[in-house]
């Protein structure tokens, strides 16, 4: 609205210079006589045709002007929508990749927390004798018993893997021997 109320002003000024400016011209050329001449029933209705026409043209292209820029404003706000879409998209990426960064944390914190109790465990058991390990050891999980093996020194890992039996030792030696191949 204020461009357009700008817009007439600015047409009513232009028609003012141009009114003025015919004036002086005609004047200056000695054409006194010629627009003392001139009714005034002449020059009046000729000022506010010109007035109409320009009022027109200055509507028409402030018209063309407005289309011009929503145009562009729909353009732009379609691609902030698109923006953001992205960036949606990435916070959800970020925070789904924050989330499993969390959960590695915590499975390293366990990790640590059974290699220091497996250590612990590997300190005691290496001052036990075979007789002493066999009962405790029969009760225990291969993967308990191997993480413990671990962490036991190679002087004491004989006395773990005959606590163990045969078939245990056996099959504990399989992983660990897999587990190292892989």
């Amino acid at each position: 609205m204020k461009n357009i109320v700008i817009g007439v002003i600015g047409a009513a000024m232009l028609f003012f210079i141009l009114v003025v400016v015919f004036s002086g011209a005609i004047i200056f050329y000695g054409g006194e006589e010629e627009l003392a001449g001139l009714m005034e029933e002449e020059v009046i209705p000729m000022v506010p045709e010109i007035n109409l026409q320009m009022m027109t043209q200055a509507r028409d292209s402030l018209s063309a002007e407005i289309e011009y820029l929503q145009a562009l404003a729909a353009s732009r706000a379609a691609k902030i929508d698109s923006l953001g879409e992205q960036i949606g998209i990435r916070d959800a990426t970020i925070g789904a990749f924050e989330d499993r960064v969390q959960s590695k944390d915590v499975e390293i914190a366990n990790l640590r927390d059974v290699g220091m109790n497996a250590q612990q465990m590997a300190r005691t058991f290496a001052t036990m004798t075979v007789n002493e390990l066999s009962p405790i050891v029969a009760r225990l999980s291969d993967q308990v018993v191997q993480d413990i093996y671990k962490q036991t020194t190679n002087k004491k890992r004989k006395f773990l893997l005959t606590a163990l039996g045969d078939e245990r030792a056996a099959a504990m030696t399989n992983r660990l021997v897999k587990e190292k191949g892989s």
